[in-house]
């Protein structure tokens, strides 16, 4: 059961991907910001972090850059997340912080799934 880890402060958006996912049988933890993320994630190593770019105590880029730098957290897939529209410079930004992938909401709830399980699988070099 894969282990995924959501920090973002929109509750209706942690909430609707809970139910999603633990449906799906994934296993499920939920931050409404990055102390507290950054908390789970001492708790228990998940094997994948959907992070909101937008957070209300640090921006998820700079939380991005953290979890990469550090040799404990910088092989768990990142895939950042925003509502906001500024896509282009926010994407190129968001990757060259070392995300794996970025997706703009509003999300499919069955392309989120695929995006998450696509970061899972090993890379075919």
């Amino acid at each position: 059961m894969p282990k995924l880890l959501l920090i973002d402060d929109d509750e209706a958006f942690l909430n609707l991907v809970r139910v999603f996912m633990t449906a799906q049988n994934w296993s499920f933890t939920g931050a409404v910001n990055a102390a507290s993320g950054l908390k789970e994630l001492e708790k228990e190593k998940p094997d994948l972090i959907l992070l909101d770019i937008n957070l209300p105590d640090k921006s998820g880029f700079e939380v991005c850059k953290t979890l990469k730098n550090d040799p404990m957290t910088a092989g768990i897939p990142l895939i950042l997340i925003s509502g906001y529209k500024n896509q282009a410079e926010d994407i190129l930004r968001g990757l060259g912080y070392g995300g794996d992938n970025y997706l703009v909401k509003p999300v499919l709830l069955p392309v989120l799934k695929a995006r998450l399980e696509a970061a899972l699988k090993p890379s075919k070099e």
